[in-house]
């Protein structure tokens, strides 16, 4: 492809900043790439036909606003040449960047310069471009395990870290990390329980609310933040069933924390994906409650109570049942034969065989096997409660008594420790202002004593919720059994009994296995269940 001459260029400035890039300090400002590239340009004599600005962008986004509308004039042949401060710029994704770089803009006849780097795409000279590319995609991906584990540890410090807080509370502005309850919110959220508490199903408390005209949480959102375009999170601006449904099941409002509930499957990529309940990190009463426990429990017995199964059935494993494979509802059905009943992927039922496959399971089985699992350990001896805790506490990574003792006295010895450099940071002043060191030493040695106190604070917290962590796990395997003993004698089941003992049950899909005749064929089928407090067992 013939190269532009330098008069017709038609220059495209990109200039991009993320919120990362911001700590390193003035010399990456938008202001000052601006005006670098600026005078690059105009030195050249080339044309600007326009700057495109992309800030808060992290490099590996590339559906960022301004990028996108730069490739589009590109498209429409309006630009032929792309100056960027340096490589990183572009972005920080070395397939997607090198892409750009080796393929898109050549076909596209636009000569790209990132003029820190020393790179022009008219020059031959470019052989460590592709290097460049991949240490820029290593500086995001060390950025982004920095920031995930800042976010670990506030998550493990009980501190909420979200974008927004969950509607009916504030972030405190005093203490970072805190809730506190906003009271024209939290008196929508106090109703819409009494509401779904007297019998309201979500439909109702929406309809409701619509007619009111009382805002929808995204649309209050966007008057506590008038920066944020409603439309973002929005497009019809009213309640729906679905958000009264996610309010009335948000154990914030008890004043505890769920955190860590999805992750993306990689710092590139936006999609996430949900994590197994019992791999949430939880805290309790780290803010205050806008309902009450028996409320609460009230409107999650009315919730489970509406999952009706399909009109002359009766479906005792609504809401519970889901596909070992796609995570879909398993769907009740009535068979053709008497009395058969069975339950099936309802993703399969939906959208086919090319989405998931049947999971069919006979009804009857199913009751039966928990019926009889539950019996089973509702009748376990002392010995093997015993066993089985053990067994829990090694799954969870719970350590021994000896091991809690070493940790309190960790714990003991950091705080005291802390307390003594309260003591050396006086002494310190005083030897100070008493002439006995000089300032020089003074401040180097404080800087040193505020650093290891700084480090302590964090080895404090850290030991402080391993041990919080601990004690609530072994409160829940001693509540699950004292629970789960209540059903020794029972010979039937029922949803109240379901759904206060178990959290899901898996169907994995059915085998068959034939022995030479039907009548000898055998069913393999994998059914797991994950019951409250313990998982599966």
């Amino acid at each position: 492809m013939k190269k532009q001459a330098a008069a017709n260029y038609s220059v495209a400035i990109y200039c991009r900043l993320s919120r990362d890039d911001e700590t390193t300090g003035v010399s990456e400002s938008i202001q000052n790439q601006q005006a670098m590239l600026t005078n690059y340009v105009s030195e050249r004599s080339w044309d600007i036909y326009a700057v495109y600005i992309d800030d808060g962008f992290s490099g590996t986004n590339f559906e960022r606003p301004a990028f996108k509308r730069m490739l589009q004039d590109i498209e429409f042949e309006r630009v032929n040449a792309v100056v960027v401060k340096d490589l990183s710029r572009l972005g920080r994704n070395y397939i997607l960047t090198g892409e750009l770089t080796e393929i898109y803009f050549p076909t596209k006849g636009v000569r790209f310069i990132a003029v820190n780097d020393n790179f022009d795409s008219d020059s031959d000279d470019n052989d460590i471009a592709p290097f460049r590319h991949i240490l820029n995609e290593m500086v995001a991906r060390d950025t982004s395990r920095k920031v995930k584990s800042a976010f670990d540890l506030k998550k493990k410090n009980g501190f909420y870290f979200g974008a927004f807080a969950p509607f009916g509370y504030k972030k405190d502005p005093q203490h970072k990390g805190k809730l506190f309850v906003d009271e024209p919110a939290a008196a929508i959220v106090r109703r819409m329980f009494y509401l779904a508490s007297i019998g309201y199903g979500s439909r109702r408390i929406k309809n409701l609310f619509n007619e009111e005209g009382i805002l929808a949480p995204a649309v209050y959102r966007s008057t506590q933040y008038t920066h944020i375009p409603c439309e973002s999170y929005t497009k019809s601006h009213l309640w729906s069933d679905q958000v009264v449904c996610d309010l009335l099941r948000n154990t914030t409002y008890l004043g505890h924390l769920s955190q860590g509930k999805t992750e993306k499957m990689s710092f590139k990529m936006k999609k996430v994906i949900l994590k197994d309940k019992s791999d949430w990190v939880v805290h309790y009463n780290t803010h205050e409650p806008i309902i009450d426990q028996e409320l609460w429990d009230i409107v999650q017995l009315k919730l489970t109570g509406r999952m009706r199964p399909p009109r002359g059935s009766v479906n005792l494993f609504a809401g519970i049942t889901r596909c070992a494979d796609c995570g879909y509802a398993m769907q009740y059905k009535k068979g053709y034969e008497k009395n058969f009943q069975s339950l099936c992927c309802s993703g399969y039922a939906r959208n086919g065989t090319a989405f998931c496959t049947n999971h069919l399971t006979n009804y009857d089985s199913l009751y039966k096997l928990v019926l009889k699992q539950i019996k089973q350990h509702a009748h376990m001896t002392a010995d093997e409660q015993a066993t089985l805790v053990s067994s829990l506490i090694e799954r969870v990574g719970i350590r021994n008594n000896d091991w809690r003792d070493t940790i309190a006295d960790e714990l003991e010895k950091a705080q005291k420790r802390s307390s003594d450099l309260d003591t050396l940071f006086m002494r310190l002043y005083e030897d100070n202002v008493s002439g006995v060191i000089n300032k020089e030493r003074f401040f180097k040695m404080s800087a040193t004593y505020e650093l290891e106190q700084s480090q302590l604070e964090e080895k404090v917290s850290i030991l402080k919720a391993d041990l919080v962590k601990e004690t609530n796990h072994t409160a829940e395997y001693e509540q699950w059994l004292r629970l789960i003993g209540q059903y020794a004698d029972i010979d039937e089941l029922t949803q109240p009994i379901l759904h206060e003992l178990i959290e899901r049950i898996e169907i994995g899909q059915r085998t068959i296995i034939h022995n030479g005749c039907r009548a000898e064929r055998q069913i393999m089928q994998d059914i797991t269940i994950y019951y409250r407090f313990v998982g599966k067992l």
